[in-house]
């Protein structure tokens, strides 16, 4: 008790993980970077705030990106294209393989 979590049993936080820190009573929760702490007396209204953030952050789509910067579309296009041909050629080494 008393040390800062690095990892849970099942491995590495993941976003939105919550834990109590019992040296100093707090909540702490992880943003993906750093731990976010929150005392009791606020815990509602700060959960409520981050909660909204990472909808927002959810809301950021490709579709959305593309509207905002048209030059995009072409590289996704591009992107897909070239991902695609390095599929077939994996799965056909993989065929020759066998």
């Amino acid at each position: 008790m008393g040390h800062p979590v690095k990892h849970y049993n099942y491995g590495p936080p993941q976003i939105g993980d919550m834990v109590l820190d019992h040296t100093t009573m707090s909540t702490k929760i992880w943003t993906g970077t750093d731990w976010y702490e929150i005392t009791h007396d606020d815990l509602g209204a700060n959960l409520s705030a981050i909660e909204l953030r990472w909808q927002n952050r959810r809301r950021i789509t490709d579709e959305y990106l593309e509207e905002q910067y048209p030059d995009l579309k072409p590289l996704r296009e591009e992107y897909e294209r070239m991902r695609n041909k390095y599929k077939v050629f994996e799965i056909l080494k993989q065929d020759a393989e066998i």
